[in-house]
């Protein structure tokens, strides 16, 4: 595991060095792909459990970081932000998008799915088509309800299954 650790830590370096050298560090998508690099190459970096310790590594043509903004360039908005389509696949042009805080947000492994008539969203999106409130739907699935019941607006007693 430490040759990992120091093998990625160093690939993230030379990267880095390599294209503050050409110049390459004020094109608009710079911290774009420096923030991948390090989620990927860094393990001092926050989130780098979630992503290089997990195995989410950068495809070998984004590792210059010219592909990289050739492929993603331009950013259609400013408030937009990189997102694997996929996130059990790598960062690579056919898993990339630009998306919204909302967008991703509901792209996490860790949401919550519900299928109703062949109708899946997430928890959050369903509390918004509904008007269920979010934390209820999440209380009704821990509690084992069935989709149907999750979705049904009527109220219900303590969280007590109904009949």
């Amino acid at each position: 595991m430490k040759n990992s650790v120091s093998s990625a830590t160093s690939l993230y370096k030379s990267l880095l060095l390599k294209h503050v050298k050409r110049g390459l560090s004020k094109h608009p998508l710079y911290m774009t792909w420096i923030n991948m690099m390090r989620r990927c190459y860094d393990p001092r970096e926050v989130t780098y459990y979630m992503y290089g310790a997990a195995g989410v590594d950068v495809c070998e043509r984004w590792h210059d970081k010219e592909k990289f903004f050739e492929d993603m360039h331009p950013k259609p908005s400013p408030e937009l932000t990189l997102d694997r389509v996929d996130g059990s696949k790598n960062y690579n042009p056919n898993n990339c998008r630009w998306a919204t805080i909302y967008e991703q947000n509901s792209n996490k492994k860790t949401n919550v799915r519900i299928t109703l008539n062949g109708v899946t969203h997430t928890g959050a999106q369903w509390a918004e088509i509904t008007g269920i409130k979010h934390a209820t739907i999440l209380q009704r699935v821990k509690a084992g309800w069935s989709p149907a019941q999750i979705l049904n607006p009527a109220k219900f007693h303590r969280w007590r299954r109904p009949s």
